[in-house]
């Protein structure tokens, strides 16, 4: 069960969900506009972790509400990313960090899927490479409810449990992952 706190002013309605979606030209989600409808926006109370398929992890710091007058109104959010994020990926929450979680809008097979922006590797504009091209999205959850069902608590970890998580920069992925970096930046 979700439990939220500093949510954004409640209720809103189904013609500021509206707004929203003709702002960014996407339709969203039903469970994830059902969440705004009940909550706003907001922090998690307890479990906000999570894991990405891919063994990326994070959590959420809050999500944004769809309130204009707020400092965590969505489209705020968004605009400060406009042109960074993947074509139809709308900011619904960030991990407080710079990273973004999103939700992918876009008509077929992905639509409604939940990812973690990773802005450590997001796009290189001056080797012209497109938000879609770079290797910084990493799928979270087929769905938003998904998403609210996987969050968990972390909890302090052991010294065995941080050794096993800390990253083996000589393994293959790792590696050319750094090396993209690296070539980005125009250290190599």
């Amino acid at each position: 069960m979700v439990r939220m706190y500093e949510t954004g002013k409640l209720p809103i309605s189904e013609a500021e969900i509206n707004e929203v979606q003709e702002y960014f030209d996407v339709t969203l989600p039903s469970d994830y506009r059902e969440f705004m409808l009940n909550y706003n926006g907001g922090v998690l109370e307890g479990a906000s972790s999570f894991k990405c398929n891919d063994g990326f992890s994070s959590c959420v710091g809050w999500f944004y509400n769809f309130d204009k007058e707020s400092k965590s109104d969505i489209r705020d959010a968004n605009e400060l990313r406009e042109g960074r994020l993947p074509k139809y990926f709308v900011s619904i929450a960030t991990d407080g960090g710079g990273d973004e979680i999103c939700i992918d809008c876009r008509p077929g097979n992905g639509y409604g899927k939940i990812y973690y922006w990773d802005h450590n590797f997001e796009a290189d504009q001056e080797q012209e490479m497109t938000p879609e091209e770079a290797d910084n999205c990493h799928l979270i959850a087929d769905s938003f409810s998904q998403f609210l069902d996987c969050l968990f608590e972390r909890t302090m970890p052991s010294e065995e449990e941080i050794a096993a998580e800390t990253v083996d920069a000589s393994t293959p992925e790792m590696k050319a992952r750094m090396e993209a970096l690296m070539k980005r930046k125009g250290l190599l």
